[in-house]
């Protein structure tokens, strides 16, 4: 599988600190200073709203997050619209196929 994905070049293998990292996987981590994802030490360019969408689900890593939660904190004032969710989701998930983000029904997302 294929991993399409856009590098940001000038942040390239820059070390980030090991207690404001939180690792995925052995090729993902992310850090929640820069709110910035990582693939292989490489850092991967997300929209602002992805990058608070994918820190709420590090922080709460192996935990799902509700619909509702994960929607006050993304999209904070605006009306509660699910579709801004899972929009933002496919789109993260097409941009890395590799990313474990699940979902539940009844309990909303987790990032494993």
């Amino acid at each position: 599988m294929q991993i399409y994905f856009v590098l940001n070049h000038q942040h390239e293998n820059q070390p980030t600190p090991e207690d404001k990292k939180i690792t995925l996987s052995d090729e993902f981590s992310f850090c929640t200073e820069k709110l910035t994802l990582y693939y292989q030490n490489r850092e991967i360019n997300l929209t602002k709203k992805e990058r608070i969408l994918v820190s709420v689900l590090c922080k709460n890593k192996n935990n799902y997050v509700s619909y509702e939660s994960l929607f006050s904190q993304v999209w904070e004032e605006e009306e509660f619209c699910l579709n801004k969710i899972r929009g933002s989701i496919f789109r993260i998930k097409r941009k890395l196929p590799l990313l474990k983000i699940h979902n539940s029904k009844e309990h909303g997302y987790t990032i494993l």
